[in-house]
């Protein structure tokens, strides 16, 4: 498999994408992430295998990836339910089990059935509420503190600060 377009997604998920592995396999399990960014060319390949039964995963049509805006990344691993509460701990997204590998930067999106779907914006409830952490602080506090080869060492971002 070719290895994931990570250069064009988001930051915060590059660095997560970069981290895993090793934060993963401190918790006893493998992950890889397989795909990053996709352009609209290679997301109406991917979306053309998977309505022709070609593929074991969705994929939305082209234009309506969040992959082609460098806001999601696909992860499989060999320990599925730690891997989603991992990352849904940090403030991912996570698609569900239809298409379980995929996982979102916040947006004003909501999960639904058949994948990511747009909210209007007067479905969307503004309450205050305490402040929220960023993604990268929820990386550090829920993930924080994994041996690491010399002792104790930070986690999936742990080379970013």
């Amino acid at each position: 498999m070719a290895q994931a377009n990570l250069s064009k997604v988001h930051p915060t998920l590059r660095k997560v994408a970069a981290n895993l592995p090793k934060v993963s396999r401190a918790r006893g399990y493998e992950v890889r992430v397989t795909s990053g960014y996709r352009s609209y060319a290679t997301q109406k390949k991917l979306y053309l295998d998977y309505i022709n039964g070609r593929s074991l995963y969705p994929a939305n049509p082209p234009g309506q990836s969040m992959h082609e805006k460098g806001l999601a990344i696909d992860v499989v691993s060999n320990n599925e339910s730690d891997t989603v509460a991992l990352l849904t701990s940090i403030g991912l997204i996570w698609a569900g089990p239809e298409d379980p590998i995929h996982f979102q930067m916040p947006s004003k999106t909501a999960v639904g059935g058949s994948g990511t779907k747009k909210v209007a914006a007067a479905q969307v409830v503004v309450t205050p509420a305490k402040k929220k952490k960023s993604v990268a602080k929820k990386i550090l506090s829920a993930a924080s503190w994994v041996p690491g080869p010399i002792g104790w060492g930070a986690s999936i971002l742990d080379f970013i600060f």
